[in-house]
């Protein structure tokens, strides 16, 4: 049994108007004196199914065709004779070359690029074609991507204000210390300042001159400690008689000297050989450095065993100050060993 398109009028259209299935009494040969069957099946009818087929697969705005084996056109949706011929011709051509019952393409016809999908249906070689515009298909995906891109727009506008808000809060009190600088330091100055542009380097060069001039104050602090401490030393040595006890523990307090308040006391005189000559041939500075350096050195090695003070008095004498117990500080080998020490670190 087949179903045969019947075409009421002219053939222009390229659609049948119904279709006729023909049943005979007998599977053999036909006799006049038999009878048949004719059922006719409105085409309206057939392609509406057919179509509602296809719209539940996603291409409810194609148009539809039925295409027989030999390339004719069966049923065509509102095309043109020209448009249905050449996708006719394309479909048989894309079918005869992928040898697949199922397959969708892109093809240009009529001017309009189409999206292409066909089946055949095992029904007397009849093909069911779906064109497409190409645009329909991909408009959903380009509205996808424009909503994408507008979303991610939108978040990257978002994400910079954020971050503009975020930073402006955090760096508030970085300006607030940095306009406290500035202001700090024109009025020091008596003038306007003016700030590097960048700001973290202008910072780093203000707390470097900070650090500096808290260096140049502890060296002051300690150059004056140490005048104080050699002043009160020198008049405790040249001048002792002077003082009381009291006196004496009180500038000993005052200067920070490292004797006791009350006890014996012991001089220890050290001096430089050849120091005139010596002296001749370098600056006072480094006479000075010198006669420091070796005060210094007396004084580490002698306190180790007792209290005591080292003071550079000039013209290559270093004088000793040990205060303790009578014993201790009279016990000569000690002191001479101890002397042995400076002078042999000193030749070194």
């Amino acid at each position: 049994m087949q179903l045969i398109p019947i075409y009421a009028g002219a053939q222009t259209g390229k659609t049948a108007d119904f279709f006729t299935m023909v049943n005979y009494d007998s599977f053999d040969g036909y006799n006049q004196d038999e009878s048949a069957i004719m059922l006719n099946v409105n085409s309206d009818w057939l392609v509406n199914n057919i179509k509602t087929v296809n719209a539940l697969g996603g291409f409810g705005e194609s148009s539809l065709f039925l295409v027989n084996a030999e390339g004719e056109i069966i049923h065509a949706d509102n095309a043109s004779a020209s448009f249905s011929e050449q996708l006719s011709e394309r479909v048989l051509s894309q079918r005869l070359n992928q040898e697949q019952p199922f397959g969708y393409f892109t093809s240009e016809i009529a001017g309009e690029r189409q999206f292409i999908t066909y089946i055949d249906t095992n029904v007397q070689d009849w093909i069911i074609v779906s064109a497409q515009p190409y645009q329909s298909v991909v408009q959903g995906i380009e509205r996808w991507r424009t909503f994408t891109l507008l979303a991610m727009s939108g978040f990257l506008v978002l994400s910079v204000l954020l971050s503009f808000l975020v930073a402006h809060k955090l760096y508030q009190p970085v300006d607030r210390m940095i306009s406290a600088i500035r202001s700090s330091r024109a009025e020091a100055k008596g003038q306007d300042v003016r700030m590097d542009p960048d700001e973290l380097r202008y910072v780093s060069e203000v707390y470097d001159q900070t650090l500096q001039q808290l260096q140049r104050v502890r060296l002051e602090q300690e150059s004056g400690r140490r005048l104080a401490e050699n002043y009160y030393l020198r008049r405790l040595i040249t001048d002792s008689a002077s003082f009381s006890e009291e006196e004496a523990g009180h500038y000993s307090k005052m200067s920070g000297l490292s004797l006791q308040e009350a006890g014996a006391y012991r001089l220890l005189i050290l001096k430089i050989d050849r120091c005139v000559e010596f002296s001749s041939r370098i600056s006072q500075e480094q006479r000075n450095l010198y006669g420091f350096a070796v005060s210094n050195i007396a004084g580490e090695l002698f306190a180790a065993p007792y209290l005591c003070e080292a003071v550079d008095m000039k013209d290559g004498h270093i004088v000793v100050l040990l205060s303790g117990a009578a014993g201790d500080i009279a016990d000569e080998s000690q002191l001479t060993h101890l002397s042995k020490q400076v002078q042999e670190i000193v030749a070194s």
